[in-house]
């Protein structure tokens, strides 16, 4: 898939404005906002503690921030505007701002706690998105950001091995069925490095969707995209024996699953269009989705019981496999310091040194 190119700001302003009028990423799901919750659970903020959502887009997860945190001043930044003004809609509680370049030198130092969800894989310029972060924390602020984790062991890299091209490696080792604005898939020791330079310890870590949770979210997909990620034709001649029973099971989970997620999708559709009057959705593909709702019902005594097994299954392997680094999703925790901290490549503390194992990829994934 080509990669956007998106280095000049106001090219990536256009790009970004108009995927969120179209109603980009304006729902997560209700496991996305509890594994929040389970990664934030121990976090503690004195009542006017100040937080930064940076890259929060419509307000999804600002808005599990502001009844997570009640007693804290909650703020979000996009470059969108269009984002931030649906996100003011959504999250009245909080404050909102477009995220230009005088928004750092204005907050800077301000916020006791960042938070970014899947934004530094988006950003052009790493290293200078991450200084950023640090200026807008204060001396002592901590930060979380989530993101896709390249780390060797989940169910998403083993397909990427099955392919030459699986693994880009002159693209930021992104994988091969990543969207076009992703421009780089990190692995958990890189961005630890990364802060650590930076004046950042890692203080704590968590791994999401490592095998069933990838399977979830791959027959939540169009029968195009799911099959582009096993279509077994670009794969090694190696690979076969395994590839064509893997598409098998997952076209036969993701036909299962197909009446339940259309009427999921009919609700998503019904929120987008009528609570959110600010997006345009195309007429065609709305209408689709709600004739398909009708005969979905009928199928719902046999989709559903499959998808509460799945999701179970799914949330159960995330409590069970939480600090396992063999993932494709990772939660990582930083705590600025005051002091200077070893840098990268000399002894870390030993939950730094647990990553390790899972980050080196294996030789013929290069």
């Amino acid at each position: 898939m080509q990669v956007e190119k998106l280095e000049d700001p106001a090219a990536a302003k256009r790009f970004y404005e108009t995927r969120y009028e179209q109603g980009y990423m304006d729902v997560w799901g209700n496991d996305r906002r509890r594994r929040l919750r389970d990664v934030l659970a121990d976090v503690e903020l004195a009542a006017g503690s100040r937080v930064l959502d940076f890259g929060c887009g419509s307000g999804a997860l600002t808005a599990t921030l502001a009844e997570l945190w009640p007693h804290v001043e909650v703020h979000g930044a996009d470059i969108s505007a269009t984002a931030v003004a649906n996100a003011r809609e959504r999250v009245p509680a909080a404050s909102f701002h477009v995220l230009d370049a005088n928004f750092v030198t204005e907050h800077e130092g301000e916020f006791d706690f960042v938070f970014s969800h899947h934004v530094l894989e988006h950003v052009y310029d790493l290293p200078a998105a991450l200084a950023d972060l640090v200026r807008l924390s204060k001396p002592t602020g901590r930060m979380l950001h989530a993101l896709p984790c390249g780390n060797a062991g989940s169910l998403a890299q083993w397909l990427c091995l099955q392919r030459p091209d699986g693994i880009q490696n002159e693209q930021g080792n992104r994988f091969f069925f990543e969207e076009s604005s992703h421009l780089r898939r990190l692995q958990s020791n890189e961005l630890r490095d990364a802060l650590l330079a930076q004046g950042c310890e890692l203080s704590d870590a968590s791994y999401g969707y490592h095998w069933l949770g990838v399977l979830r979210l791959m027959t939540e997909m169009t029968p195009p995209a799911w099959f582009a990620m096993v279509d077994p034709r670009p794969c090694h001649l190696r690979s076969l024996p395994m590839m064509l029973p893997f598409l098998l099971l997952l076209g036969f989970v993701a036909a299962l699953r197909a009446p339940t997620q259309v009427l999921l999708r009919a609700r998503r559709v019904w929120s987008q269009v009528f609570r959110f009057r600010t997006r345009r959705l195309s007429q065609a593909s709305t209408m689709m989705v709600f004739a398909l709702a009708v005969p979905s019902l009928l199928l719902l005594p046999i989709s559903a019981p499959v998808e509460i097994a799945l999701r179970l299954l799914d949330s159960r392997e995330w409590r069970r496999r939480r600090k396992d680094p063999a993932a494709s999703e990772m939660f990582l925790m930083f705590q600025r310091r005051a002091v200077p901290l070893p840098r990268a490549g000399s002894p870390v503390p030993e939950l730094a040194a647990r990553v390790e194992a899972a980050t080196a990829l294996p030789a013929d994934a290069h």
